[in-house]
């Protein structure tokens, strides 16, 4: 197996960040998952344990990444035990509460905010600097509800703003040799996790906007998302893209 570096993954324990993670270390990546839930600590050990089960290395760390702090540690532990040679830096974590936004108090929305896009600043900003010597990819995941839909008015608000910093971060971190992309899903379950509900059909845009998962199934596939996020790995002139694998737009 071929050994390209290492990758960090925010979400990278459990769920579709699970599945990103083992798929790079088939790829022959060296893993550092990220979890933010302390109670999950054995999801960590789990990966641990089937990442080297592939050959590869693997640490987890635990931390909330809206946290700068949290952010710097992850930083830090990655570089001692792996160095400076980071290749991919995936970031996959999010939360959808399908309330419409006059239903929301204020802190939910600022939650939101700072999960979605406080947390993605702060990886941009304390990453980029691994990825320097020999650059890096640098990919946003979000699940999206397709828009618009009321009921998701607040995700549909973080979904805009992926697309504006996509073109904008990427602009930003080309002459350090980091490429920033984002992969814009339907919500597809992990291996083992059941399917989102479809949306009610009042709550639909319109003729097409009919599920939120794949256009030709009532279930997503994680392997859609992670070939794509290879395919982008791998193209070196692939940059500031916003690619939608599964979903209607």
């Amino acid at each position: 197996m071929v050994q390209r570096g290492y990758a960090i993954i925010r979400g990278g324990c459990s769920g579709v960040g699970r599945e990103i993670s083992l798929r790079l270390a088939k790829e022959g990546y060296d893993i550092v998952g990220n979890f933010a839930d302390k109670n999950q600590a054995y999801k960590g050990e789990a990966l641990v344990k089937d990442v080297e089960a592939l050959g590869r290395r693997c640490i987890v760390h635990n931390g909330d990444l809206r946290e700068q702090k949290n952010v710097v540690q992850l930083v830090a532990l990655a570089r001692e035990s792996f160095g400076d040679d980071l290749a991919v830096f995936i970031n996959n974590g999010g939360i959808f509460d399908g309330k419409r936004l006059p239903d929301l108090d204020v802190w939910e929305y600022e939650e939101l905010t700072a999960i979605h896009i406080n947390a993605l600043l702060h990886c941009v900003r304390e990453v980029y600097p691994l990825m320097g010597k020999t650059g890096g990819s640098f990919i946003n995941i979000t699940a999206v509800a397709e828009p618009p839909i009321r009921e998701q008015m607040d995700y549909t608000l973080e979904w805009s703003l992926f697309q504006a910093f996509t073109r904008s971060l990427a602009k930003t971190l080309e002459p350090y040799g980091v490429r920033f992309n984002s992969i814009l899903s339907a919500m597809v379950p992990a291996p083992g996790e059941s399917p989102p509900p479809p949306p009610e059909p009042d709550t639909l845009a319109g003729p097409g906007h009919d599920r939120m998962c794949g256009p030709f199934s009532d279930k997503g596939d994680t392997d859609e998302i992670t070939n794509c996020m290879m395919q982008i790995i791998h193209s070196l002139y692939m940059n500031g893209q916003v690619i939608s694998p599964d979903i209607r737009l």
